[in-house]
């Protein structure tokens, strides 16, 4: 099993039929081990492809990242703050979705028969809403990173510039009182860029357990965002950060497992 990953995690995307020749087994071999990967949630499976899944957080094996079985305790968090963003997408409307865990729970729970265009980054959230016939999807596509499914690149820039949105639904890995909200991987800050600027709305979607975190990537100020949605284990010190700031906080219930 750990081999598979490592060529995932080494490789990106590969299509089922080369990870079983170069695991040296059968197709039908190389689909059950996929099959427990992707019940474990380590992998994500799809049209004859397999790459590593980023629906929940990350673990360190040697000196590659996979997705972490034992975290997957804040996918319950995650899904429910998923749920109350897509009650606030109208019909009709244009949305940006940003690339990592919890905006690609809001791509699972869009509402169904919305006519919505979608602008999305992360090949997660393009497969989960590709065959939505209700759904406009924008793709701008660029260079490839496996360990977060996303796509970008200076001519995506351009085109998201282009592009003008109702709402932005971003992501985040740390959010600190002094250094602001940042992210894990430098390549996101400009994507993130460009979709906060085209949209008129900037909505930030982010578990509790980011709050007093600080990573390497600045790209906002939560006076930025109209909306933070999170959920209930958000320390009290930044429930009243952001009330300050005037920017609405809205608390997402968890009330079903994923």
């Amino acid at each position: 099993m750990n081999y598979i990953l490592n060529l995932l995690s080494r490789n990106g995307m590969m299509r089922v039929g080369d990870l079983a020749e170069h695991c040296a087994v059968s197709d039908v071999t190389l689909r059950r081990d996929l099959r427990r990967l992707e019940a474990d949630g380590l992998v994500f499976v799809a049209h004859g492809a397999a790459s590593l899944n980023p629906t929940s957080d990350t673990l360190r094996v040697g000196d590659q990242y996979f997705i972490s079985q034992q975290q997957l305790v804040h996918r319950e968090e995650k899904a429910a703050i998923g749920r109350r963003a897509a009650e606030l997408v109208q019909p009709n409307e244009t949305i940006i979705i940003d690339t990592g865990t919890t905006p690609y729970f809001l791509a699972r729970e869009l509402p169904q028969d919305y006519s919505l265009t979608v602008i999305c980054f992360s090949l997660n959230s393009f497969i989960e809403l590709h065959d939505r016939s209700d759904i406009s999807l924008i793709f701008p596509g660029g260079y490839f990173h496996s360990n977060t499914l996303m796509c970008e690149s200076e001519e995506a820039q351009a085109l998201v510039k282009r592009l003008r949105a109702s709402k932005a639904f971003l992501g985040a890995t740390g959010i600190h009182e002094q250094m602001g909200v940042t992210s894990s991987n430098p390549f996101e800050q400009k994507m993130k860029d460009v979709a906060m600027d085209s949209a008129l709305t900037n909505i930030l979607l982010v578990d509790s357990h980011k709050f007093g975190v600080v990573q390497s990537s600045y790209f906002a100020e939560l006076h930025d965002f109209k909306t933070v949605i999170t959920d209930s284990g958000i320390p009290d010190k930044y429930a009243g950060i952001i009330e300050e700031q005037g920017v609405e906080l809205i608390i997402a219930e968890s009330t079903i497992s994923v």
